[in-house]
């Protein structure tokens, strides 16, 4: 008889997606198997780094070393017409650590998702170079440069499939864990299937417009080491004057969110994970790499809490064969 094959599929979000150091911490503490990894965006990112033998304590090491100016270092803007970043910084980065491996040598059989920005196609790697998977899987719209593989432009998965349980289920994975990373935006409602589709495109349309017009007025001394906390706000009593309006790439991450949001919905109604994962992370920003400790540890507290329902599944399963 053979083995029940287990997928782990991780989301995007920006720096929530550190939770899934936490949540591989847990499982792997735990001795639940993992045959597969679907990742999108930053669940690509991390995805792609443990199935190339990466262990969690260096995942956890390199994680924990990331500060302020470190991002504002990867995300230094390049002024191009098609991208505020041209990601070779983080594309050095990758490849120091991962070198030239090609998908088919990871010891853990490993996909991303990207989006063919022309087509709007999802763009599935199975095989060949992991740092050009994850390159493409992370390349968040108008922010980095759409990324040139094979003659296709590609950008971030998360804008086709931002939680690819459908591509587990294709693969022919038998339990499926999905770690969902993305909290849902506040006040936004469920709508119909018509409504994401309309929402989905018209977003996309209306980021790219108004992104490259202001390209080169966005003012990056905000990502700053010595840039002072964010004054709370009493949301009961303060006036719409009181509150700063969002600068642009809060706007653009925020607008991503609400759309993958209510795609995401949709997908998993449809493909359905055994087992959903939602860490506590509405507390965190999309660029909160340097606040790692407490976003991995609720990744790890969220699966631990998360284990009796794995094993569950997985023995319900493993008996049905």
């Amino acid at each position: 008889m053979s083995e029940t094959r287990v997928a782990l599929v991780l989301g995007g979000g920006g720096a929530r997606g550190l939770a899934h150091i936490g949540i591989l911490k847990a499982l792997e503490k735990n001795n639940i198997p993992i045959h597969l990894i679907v990742g999108t965006s930053m669940g690509a990112f991390v995805g792609g780094f443990y199935t190339a033998g990466t262990g969690i304590a260096l995942m956890e090491e390199l994680a924990l070393s990331v500060d302020r100016k470190f991002v504002a270092k990867m995300l230094a803007p390049s002024f191009s017409t098609s991208g505020l970043v041209n990601g070779e910084r983080i594309r050095s980065y990758l490849e120091e650590f991962l070198g030239d491996l090609d998908i088919e040598q990871l010891r853990i059989p490993f996909s991303s998702v990207a989006t063919d920005l022309t087509t709007g196609e999802e763009v599935i790697f199975s095989s060949g170079p992991l740092v050009d998977a994850i390159m493409a899987s992370i390349a968040i719209p108008a922010l980095f440069k759409p990324f040139r593989y094979h003659d296709r432009y590609l950008v971030d998965g998360g804008l086709v499939n931002p939680l690819p349980v459908s591509v587990a289920h294709r693969l022919g994975a038998d339990v499926i864990i999905a770690v969902n990373v993305t909290p849902s935006p506040s006040k936004v409602g469920k709508p119909s299937k018509d409504q994401r589709v309309f929402r989905l495109n018209k977003t996309i349309s209306t980021l790219r417009e108004r992104l490259l017009l202001q390209v080169r007025k966005f003012d990056w001394k905000q990502i700053d080491e010595n840039d002072p906390p964010e004054k709370e706000k009493d949301t009961v009593n303060s006036t719409l004057s009181d509150v700063a309006p969002p600068h642009l790439f809060q706007t653009l991450m925020q607008s991503i969110a609400v759309v993958e949001t209510n795609l995401q919905t949709f997908q998993l109604s449809q493909w359905p994970a055994d087992v959903l994962i939602s860490p506590v992370i509405g507390g965190f920003n999309l660029l909160d790499f340097h606040r790692a400790k407490d976003v991995i540890d609720s990744g790890e507290e969220a699966a631990n809490a998360a284990l009796p329902h794995i094993r569950s599944a997985i023995e319900r399963r493993t008996k049905k064969r």
